[in-house]
């Protein structure tokens, strides 16, 4: 019995911060905007950002951590994601390459343009 209980909470500690991060996050995204391109064979996709002053283009890189989830919380794949799709993102990292802003993904929330 004793044994059971001990495998039973350790699975359950290895699964726990998995669990943990696919959530969204409590603060409020980095960036949010419109799909406008997407390059699924290297795992990104652009958006405009949904800012009335600046239309920035912002490369969005996919890393092995990224979480990517529907409105509904449901996990997603880069590849499911279309141009005029909704994006809010939490970001790893920003740089820009070659004059092009990128960032890499840590949490994004897709919603659908229907």
């Amino acid at each position: 019995m004793i044994r059971m209980a001990a495998v039973t909470l350790l699975l359950s500690s290895l699964f726990l911060p998995g669990c943990l991060h696919s959530s969204v996050p409590e603060e409020p995204p980095q960036l949010s905007g419109t799909v406008v391109d997407h390059q699924h064979g290297q795992g990104r996709i652009q958006i405009r950002i949904n800012d009335e002053e600046d239309q920035q283009l912002v490369w969005l890189i996919e890393h092995l951590d990224s979480v990517i989830l529907s409105s509904e919380e449901e996990p997603l794949s880069i590849s499911s994601i279309r141009r005029g799709m909704e994006v809010n993102v939490w970001i790893i990292e920003r740089e820009e390459l070659e004059g092009q802003p990128r960032a890499v993904i840590d949490t994004m929330i897709v919603y659908d343009s229907n």
